[in-house]
């Protein structure tokens, strides 16, 4: 398990039915009852805290997760780990689980002591920050995954001196042509020089990243920015408006119209980058979606983008700055 030595800590104290969940203080006389403080419902054992309580279980349930806890099945959480690591084909990784129960332990931590609201968006985000912050400065790579890190880039890279990237993503609801759009904009040192978002709709994933894309289009022939990138996580927009592919009926005219802004534009360039690389642009779109982007996100930026920046640092580090 690639983990820091913490959640490895915790995670063995768990097996082992050694954290204070309000079951072992009540049996210990420390507590008058032993019932869970978030649901007020069941006795709060350790696997009722990690897996099995209604608030944890949105954890589990949440789209990028994807993780079905099935009650019956949950006697003991240590054995429910190697039953899950037995079956662990399609399943998030076993770092990435270990990661999830430590913030969600944190969050009912939060919740008892500091009357803090749990959000399951922060737990994932916390434990997805974490995970790729071990991995990224605390876990010694071998050489030769070393040499596959250098022969595709999974982190974001920054562009060349004196020039600027645009890095563009959507959040759709699902079920729903409801979604927004985010563009963030970073120099060559990394630093983060403008952001905005968009609330919009979209009929397809094609269509509403073609939206992004035609937002920082438009935002760089307004502010008349010189040498720029655009990046975005999908392949199809990108093979779209660079490759004469076939133009998806719901997003053609949007990619006409890209199509024309980047002939007006020819300092500018369009690439795809991977999802990893990716991860701020992601994370404003999601936040604007669920209407929970703070103001001047860009400028004062929150803890959870925060980290999401000092993952993306190059090496001679960043500043926030503002145009």
């Amino acid at each position: 398990m690639r983990t820091s030595p913490k959640v490895k800590i915790f995670i063995w104290n768990a097996c082992q039915n050694a954290i204070p969940t309000k079951e072992n203080l009540w049996k210990r006389k420390i507590l008058p009852d032993p019932v869970c403080d978030l649901c007020r419902d069941k006795v709060e054992s350790v696997e009722h805290t990690l897996l099995l309580c209604p608030w944890a279980a949105k954890v589990w349930n949440y789209p990028e997760i994807n993780l079905r806890v099935d009650a019956h099945e949950v006697k003991r959480i240590d054995e429910w780990l190697v039953q899950f690591i037995r079956r662990n084909s399609h399943l998030p990784s076993l770092d990435r689980i270990a990661n999830l129960l430590w913030q969600i332990w944190k969050e009912r931590n939060n919740f008892v002591f500091r009357g803090t609201k749990p959000e399951v968006c922060k737990v994932i985000d916390l434990a997805k920050f974490q995970q790729a912050s071990y991995q990224k400065w605390g876990f010694r790579h071998t050489p030769e995954q070393k040499f596959e890190e250098q022969q595709i880039s999974l982190t974001w890279q920054a562009p060349k001196a004196g020039s600027f990237k645009i890095n563009v993503d959507g959040s759709l609801c699902e079920g729903s042509m409801e979604g927004a759009v985010a563009c963030v904009v970073r120099d060559s040192s990394g630093s983060l020089i403008d952001g905005f978002t968009k609330l919009v709709r979209a009929e397809s994933v094609l269509q509403l990243e073609t939206l992004g894309v035609l937002e920082a289009l438009k935002y760089l022939k307004e502010k008349k920015v010189g040498e720029a990138l655009v990046e975005t996580d999908n392949q199809s927009v990108v093979n779209c408006l660079t490759k004469e592919e076939e133009m998806n009926w719901q997003a053609r005219a949007d990619l006409f119209e890209c199509k024309s802004l980047l002939q007006q534009l020819p300092l500018v360039g369009l690439t795809y980058c991977p999802r990893s690389a990716n991860a701020i642009a992601d994370w404003a779109a999601r936040q604007q979606r669920m209407k929970t982007l703070p103001p001047r996100w860009w400028a004062s930026p929150p803890l959870s983008l925060w980290t999401l920046l000092c993952l993306d640092a190059p090496p001679t580090g960043f500043v926030v700055s503002a145009v």
